[in-house]
């Protein structure tokens, strides 16, 4: 059985076109409607057509997909449908308000999950403070031993007050000490 790699979200959110929170309106065959009702990241739009995510061994989906069911989306662009980046990591449920976080930890070949529940409205806001101070600078790879990098895009005040605004923008900021930090 094979492990999947889940992408800090520091790297989904900074990576991501499109970040958005919306509601299936329709399922196809391969694709989903999606209705938004609040963009976090990129152009603003009413509806968007994304991707499936195809269950695979190591990344699968907690319930089949619904018209109704409420998500938090981190999206790459494609032609005409978003595709998820990194799997079931950029599609996260939302239920009664609150949504999961899987953050994994490498420790040598074992894997450890840590699941992070917090409420809708406190990683919202996280996440709009976060995409406004940071963008992820190249390609992520996740097998790199190379720091990975990103831009930051606000003062640093501006970043100072945003990662000291939440218990998950204070988780947020030691995990983005991790990484190189270039200012603007």
């Amino acid at each position: 059985m094979g492990k999947k790699i889940i992408y800090p979200i520091e790297i989904v959110a900074g990576t991501a076109d499109l970040i958005v929170i919306g509601k299936i309106i329709q399922v196809n065959k391969t694709t989903y409607n999606f209705r938004i009702e609040e963009t976090i990241k990129g152009q603003r739009k009413e509806m968007i057509l994304v991707n499936q995510h195809i269950d695979w061994e190591c990344d699968t989906r907690q319930s089949k997909y619904a018209s109704g069911q409420r998500l938090f989306l981190f999206l790459s662009k494609g032609k005409k449908v978003w595709t998820l980046i990194n799997g079931t990591t950029g599609e996260i449920p939302i239920i009664n308000g609150e949504l999961t976080l899987m953050d994994e930890e490498y420790k040598h070949i074992k894997y450890k999950y840590n699941p992070y529940k917090l409420s809708l409205v406190e990683f919202r806001d996280g996440m709009i403070g976060f995409t406004n101070c940071f963008k992820f600078k190249g390609e992520y790879d996740e097998l790199s031993f190379e720091k990975e990098t990103f831009i930051q895009l606000c003062n640093d005040r501006k970043a100072a007050i945003f990662l000291k605004t939440s218990k998950f923008t204070v988780w947020l900021h030691k995990k983005i000490k991790n990484y190189i930090i270039e200012r603007k």
